[in-house]
C-alpha cells in the first residue's frame, strides 16, 4: 500500500465484543429509574445513537435523561469485554500498510481508556476520542487531511455520521445491528470481520466516496 489512509472505528459493538455489558448497564440504570428493561435481542432492535435518545426510547423522562446517559457509561466502566473477532489482526495488518488507525466514539473517554488499558491497546492505537456528540464534527477534523479516510461501525448512527463527514462509511454486521440495517442506512460496504478492512482499503487505492445530495 503505497497511498497513506486513517481507518476510524467505533468502539462498543465494533472494535470491543461488548453486547452483554452493554445490556447489563442499560438494565441497571433502568432498574434504578423503576422502568422495564427489554429483553436482550428486543433491546439491541431497538438501538440507536445518540444514548439520550435511546433512553427517550426506552421511557426515561427527559430531565433524567442527561443522568441516565453518565449512569450508563459508569456501569459500563465497571464491566469488561474482549476484542472483537480480527480486531488485533486488522490493526496490525493496516499498520504494516502505512497507515493509522483510531478510535472516534460517543462513549466516555474513561469507559474506552480503561478498555484501551485492559486490553493491551496502549500504544497500539494512534488515536483516541471519547465524548464524540455528534461524531461527524470529529470525524469531519480528521478528514481535514488530504488522505483517504474510513469509518468503521456497526450502527445506522454510525453509518450516517460518516456520510455526513464526507468519508467512506463501512459498516460492521457482526455488531449490535444487523447487516441489512447498516446497507439500508447507506453504508458504502458492509463487512463481518474486521479483518477484511485491510483488502477493502487496498481495494479502494486513496479513492473518496462520491457523494451526491444532501448527508442523511
Amino acid at each position: 500500500m503505497s497511498r497513506p489512509f486513517i481507518l476510524v472505528c467505533d468502539w462498543n459493538g465494533t472494535l470491543v465484543d461488548d453486547g452483554d455489558r452493554v445490556w447489563e448497564a442499560a438494565h441497571a440504570v433502568l432498574d434504578r429509574l423503576g422502568l422495564r428493561t427489554p429483553g436482550r435481542a428486543d433491546f439491541f432492535d431497538r438501538w440507536c445513537l445518540p444514548l439520550g435518545r435511546l433512553f427517550e426510547e426506552l421511557g426515561v423522562p427527559s430531565s433524567q435523561l442527561d443522568g441516565a446517559v453518565r449512569e450508563w457509561n459508569d456501569e459500563v466502566s465497571a464491566r469488561d469485554a474482549s476484542l472483537a473477532g480480527g480486531a488485533r489482526r486488522m490493526i496490525e495488518d493496516l499498520h504494516s500498510m502505512g497507515g493509522s488507525v483510531g478510535v472516534v466514539s460517543a462513549a466516555a473517554v474513561k469507559v474506552i481508556d480503561r478498555d484501551v488499558a485492559r486490553l493491551s491497546l496502549t500504544g497500539v492505537l494512534d488515536f483516541v476520542i471519547g465524548d464524540a456528540d455528534p461524531k461527524r464534527a470529529a470525524i469531519r477534523a480528521i478528514a481535514r487531511r488530504p488522505i483517504q479516510v474510513l469509518y468503521v461501525g456497526d450502527t445506522e448512527y454510525d453509518i450516517i455520521e460518516a456520510r455526513a463527514a464526507g468519508v467512506w462509511a463501512v459498516g460492521y454486521g457482526a455488531g449490535y445491528r444487523p447487516s441489512a440495517a447498516l446497507a439500508a442506512a447507506g453504508a458504502d460496504y458492509v463487512i463481518e470481520r474486521l479483518d477484511a478492512l485491510p483488502e477493502l482499503i487496498r481495494e479502494l487505492d486513496g479513492s473518496a466516496p462520491k457523494r451526491t445530495g444532501a448527508p442523511r
